[in-house]
């Protein structure tokens, strides 16, 4: 089991950075990954607020 963090989440949800795309999905796909819903709570909040930076 992994907890995953916040900007992570975020991260993995705008397709930034290849390398957590493809870490996570891989954790996603094995059942590893885990958001607590605090965590997710929030990622929705920003990622519905804050435009991507470029």
């Amino acid at each position: 089991m992994i907890i995953v963090d916040t900007s992570v989440w975020i991260e993995f949800f705008r397709q930034a950075d290849d390398k957590i795309v493809d870490l996570m999905t891989s954790y996603i796909e094995n059942g590893e990954a885990v958001a607590l819903s605090f965590v997710l709570a929030n990622c929705f909040k920003v990622l519905k607020t804050k435009p991507k930076k470029s």
